[in-house]
Order: C-alpha cells, then sequence, then structure tokens
C-alpha cells in the first residue's frame, strides 16, 4: 500500500509539473553499470550491466537553469560469491536483479544557443522496490550447507541517493552520463551487511516538443555571433 500511495503522487507531481510555463517533456533509456559500497560489501564482486528507461519533464528556471524530474523503471544487477566463516572450502553465491520505479529530481545547468547545448546536472533520487529475484547457492568440499543461514536478508523496499550528471544536446537528441550514490542501506536486517548501490549510467533522450526557438530572445548579426559563442562555450 506505501508502495501505491507513493506512485500515486508522483503521478499528480507529473502532472502538476507539466503545466508550468517552458516545458519541454520526451523519453528517457539507457543501461548502467553497478557497484557496490558500504563497509561490508564483498571483497570481490563482480560488476553488471542493467538498464533504465522512462519519461522526463524539464522546466525551464532562468536562461541557464531548469529543473527536471524523471520516472523511469530501472533494473540493478550485481553478483559475488563469499567465503563462510568457520567451514575450510565453503563458499556461497549470490546473484540479485533488483527492479525499482525511480524518480531522479535535478537541476540542470545548461550553457548553449537554439540548436546545441551542454548541461551539468546534480540532485536526489528517489526509488521504490517493485520486483527482487535473488539466486543463492552454497558450495563446500565436504558437506551439505543450508546457504540461507548465512544470507537470508530483507530487502528494503525504498532506496534513495544523490545523483550527478553530464551530458550534450542538439536539437531534439540528448546524450548523458549519470552517477548515482545510495544512501541507504540495501537491507532491512539490522544485522545484516551494510552494502549500498554506486552506479555509472549512459543514457539517451529523444525530447517530443522541441522548439527550434531560443525563449530568451533571438540575436542576429554580429552580436548574434558573439553571443553564440559566448553562451556556447
Amino acid at each position: 500500500m506505501k508502495k501505491f500511495y507513493f506512485i500515486t503522487y508522483l503521478l499528480f507531481f507529473l502532472l502538476f509539473q507539466g503545466q508550468s510555463q517552458n516545458v519541454r517533456f520526451g523519453v528517457k533509456g539507457g543501461g548502467n553499470l553497478l557497484a557496490l559500497s558500504g563497509p561490508n560489501k564483498p571483497q570481490t564482486y563482480e560488476k553488471q550491466y542493467g538498464f533504465s528507461g522512462g519519461a522526463f519533464i524539464d522546466t525551464r528556471v532562468t536562461e541557464y537553469l531548469s529543473s527536471q524530474v524523471e520516472l523511469s523503471f530501472t533494473r540493478y544487477n550485481f553478483q559475488f560469491s563469499q567465503a563462510i566463516d568457520n567451514i575450510e572450502d565453503a563458499y556461497f553465491n549470490i546473484k540479485e536483479k533488483n527492479d525499482y520505479i525511480t524518480v531522479p529530481l535535478v537541476l540542470k545547468y545548461k550553457r548553449g544557443y537554439e540548436v546545441a547545448f551542454y548541461y551539468l546536472s546534480a540532485g536526489l533520487q528517489g526509488a521504490v522496490q517493485i520486483k527482487q529475484k535473488r539466486d543463492v547457492n552454497a558450495t563446500s568440499r565436504d558437506r551439505i550447507i543450508d546457504f540461507k543461514t548465512y544470507y537470508n536478508y530483507k530487502n528494503n523496499w525504498y532506496d534513495y541517493g544523490v545523483n550527478f550528471g553530464a551530458g550534450f544536446q542538439f536539437k531534439t537528441v540528448t546524450i548523458g552520463i549519470t552517477y548515482y550514490y545510495s544512501m541507504r542501506n540495501l537491507y532491512t536486517n539490522k544485522d545484516a551487511w551494510e552494502m549500498r548501490y554506486k552506479a555509472l549510467s549512459l543514457n539517451m533522450s529523444w525530447q517530443f516538443n522541441y522548439k527550434n526557438r531560443y525563449p530568451y530572445g533571438r540575436k542576429s548579426g554580429w552580436k548574434g555571433f558573439k553571443y553564440k559563442i559566448k553562451n556556447l562555450f
């Protein structure tokens, strides 16, 4: 029920955001490479690729500043093996696929002129887990192991952290990179390992209502040329 209320609130927020002036909206998708952080992260683990896709609304606040909110489906994958204490040559092997509805809220500093822009962004990201799949097995040289005794943690139903990005836009197409650092432990158990997400993403977006018109006034001639150079670089 908490997840339902959270998603409903976000949908109303997106609809309200879309009524503002100087609003651009579109779709966005890409891939991510996940790493783990925290004091109890595995000593060795395999970084794995995930993906995301969704929609965004970008609201121009000033000439160089805009706010952007996204609503996306995101999958984080990771895998590792860990030695079991007090059992010789025994390991348990973990593989997780975690699906989230993610909502980044960022401010974008954007410079450019009419058709070409670059940007820097920073903000917060919240997420609700909608599906979790964990494969666990244990290996040992000479005995049977109940692996659930060693790894039976329950995932937190939500996640949050900070989000940083940079990119380049040419007309309707934007290509960007994003770094996300989670600030919440992956698991609920007090005795569970403390691990968090770190994700580097490469994404591309398409803007539906792009207008080939500079909203803060067109400048032509020599002044226009100097303005383009100054604001693009």
